[in-house]
């Protein structure tokens, strides 16, 4: 998907710790790929997309973690820890949606404590989208032309 939309790739930082909570800042949908195609985890999204037509059914075929905003923290954070507890990887965007990559939102984190209950570590990733001078790309929502993403874990 990555290859298709024109995006390049380059991974900086620390190894990758199997069995940890991805904690990552989210600047587009591509964030998506991108953080799969690099590690193997499985994602956490609000239940409203996973009722979308299309993606929905792919999310749900990719096996993503459906939860409900606010009211279903407890119930996901054991889900979440149950996961981590078995060696597997979870991603999520504690801010709870997209921004424009200069500056981090309010973290929501309520589902740090999955991390903490199964005794895992918490592994920051921060994505950033650049054009092809290096120069920050602030709206890659909707992608039409090559960019280069940096993205490291912290």
């Amino acid at each position: 998907m990555l290859h298709i939309l024109g995006i390049r790739c380059e991974l900086s930082g620390d190894e990758f710790s199997a069995g940890s909570l991805l904690v990552s800042n989210h600047v587009s949908w591509a964030d998506i790929c991108l953080i799969g195609s690099a590690f193997p985890v499985t994602f956490l999204a609000g239940s409203k997309i996973g009722k979308w037509p299309v993606l929905g059914w792919l999310m749900n075929k990719a096996g993503t973690l459906f939860i409900d905003r606010g009211r279903g923290a407890e119930r996901a954070s054991r889900e979440v820890a149950n996961l981590l507890a078995t060696g597997n990887s979870v991603a999520i965007f504690p801010e709870g949606r997209t921004s424009d990559g200069k500056s981090v939102g309010k973290f929501h984190a309520r589902l740090y404590q999955a991390a903490t209950a199964a005794n895992k570590n918490v592994q920051a990733v921060g994505i950033r989208y650049e054009d092809k001078l290096g120069n920050r790309v602030a709206d890659v929502r909707w992608i039409v032309q090559p960019y280069v993403c940096n993205f490291g874990l912290v």
